[in-house]
């Protein structure tokens, strides 16, 4: 068995896109308050650690809609009225 732990960082290490070591930069530059927008799909992946560390810093975390994909059910996904 091969041991891969020492290939491996903690979590709390990770730092592509929306993560704690970019949040603690945002604060340690001195930012108070943040709104942190984040598409549709990536809000799939944020971590609950993350979000933790945005609540204590005070931070706002929410999905960004720009109202643009509101639309009607039965459009195809060019915009126009499926027959």
């Amino acid at each position: 068995m091969v041991n891969l732990g020492r290939f491996l960082r903690l979590a709390s290490s990770w730092g592509d896109g929306l993560s704690i070591p970019l949040l603690n930069g945002l604060s340690e530059a001195g930012g108070e308050n943040a709104v942190l927008l984040l598409s549709d799909l990536y809000s799939k992946s944020v971590r609950p650690d993350v979000v933790t560390r945005v609540a204590e810093l005070g931070f706002l975390i929410g999905l960004y809609d720009s109202y643009h994909s509101v639309h009607s059910s039965d459009a195809s996904p060019d915009g126009s009225a499926m027959a």
